[in-house]
């Protein structure tokens, strides 16, 4: 978590989360549910710039690096390793 207050929380296997005043409110992000991808990481570098790491379990991708450059409200894959 940032000292402004911003930070990613994830759930094993479910939704992952984001707060913006150190953790008193959380918003789920649209990028994870149990039924699409699941986080496993997250790295908060700015208030608009973060990673996430998850593992997209409707396409042929095992695990894709995210990146968010507007405060972790649209993401944009930056990697992606493929199921073997």
């Amino acid at each position: 978590m940032l000292a402004s207050g911003d930070g990613l929380l994830w759930e094993d296997r479910e939704n992952t989360y984001r707060t913006m005043d150190g953790g008193r409110h959380w918003q789920a992000l649209s990028i994870t549910s149990p039924e699409s991808r699941e986080g496993y990481a997250g790295w908060v570098v700015s208030p608009e710039t973060s990673y996430l790491l998850v593992r997209d379990n409707g396409t042929r991708f095992d695990t894709e690096l995210m990146r968010s450059d507007d405060g972790r409200r649209t993401w944009r894959r930056v990697r992606s390793w493929s199921r073997r």
